[in-house]
């Protein structure tokens, strides 16, 4: 954006493809994408000078690189060697963008187990997951409710186990316990970030943090 960015375009290379294949980055629009405010009611992850984030399958992409005089083999070879290349396209684009948004809400959940060491207890281990996943989409395999068992009832599982496990150590924990279930992860993402003004303040507290 220094340089005067106005939008960015992801383009799909063959080893994208076999990650995260197209077909299911275009299904998995069909679910909302959201952001979380901070105080300002600024959302997150958001730059307004970035009009917009289209994105092109593998022959769209080749097809963008045709006027370039570097075909997109060439490209994807120059990355997977990791040589930096930069090239005038050859051509423009014009992107449209049509959103609807509207404000929702979702609780988080936070626990504290204070630490027995008075010299450590300022010290936070913080234990995190997401309690949510997708819910309702396009069906798989004749089934549209997404459960999310591993992604991530497992994870919400795990912490509430952790608490009743922490508490029957004996010699407790020195350092203060913290778990932290947050919702929106799948929409939002960097789910560690939605607790917020929960955490421990930087600077006056150490703490080190686990997800699931």
């Amino acid at each position: 954006m220094a340089h005067g960015a106005v939008g960015v375009i992801l383009l799909y290379d063959p080893v994208f493809e076999k990650i995260y294949p197209f077909r299911e980055m275009a299904r998995d629009l069909a679910f909302p994408h959201m952001r979380w405010l901070d105080k300002q009611g600024r959302p997150n992850d958001y730059w307004p000078e970035l009009k917009g984030n289209p994105v092109l399958n593998l022959e769209a992409t080749k097809k963008l690189f045709e006027e370039s005089g570097h075909p997109a083999e060439e490209v994807f070879a120059a990355i997977k060697a990791g040589k930096a290349t930069s090239f005038d396209l050859g051509v423009t684009a014009r992107v449209h963008n049509e959103a609807k948004l509207e404000d929702v809400q979702s609780p988080n959940i936070v626990a504290k187990l204070e630490g027995s060491d008075p010299a450590l207890k300022h010290e936070y281990v913080v234990y995190s997951a997401h309690l949510d996943h997708l819910g309702i989409g396009v069906p798989e395999i004749g089934d549209n409710i997404y459960n999310g068992a591993l992604d991530n009832a497992s994870g919400a599982a795990i912490l509430l186990e952790l608490p009743r496990a922490f508490r029957r150590m004996n010699p407790a924990p020195r350092r203060s316990i913290m778990i932290l279930a947050v919702a929106g992860e799948e929409e939002v993402g960097d789910f560690p970030e939605l607790g917020g003004d929960t955490l421990p303040p930087p600077g006056r507290h150490e703490s080190a943090g686990i997800a699931f």
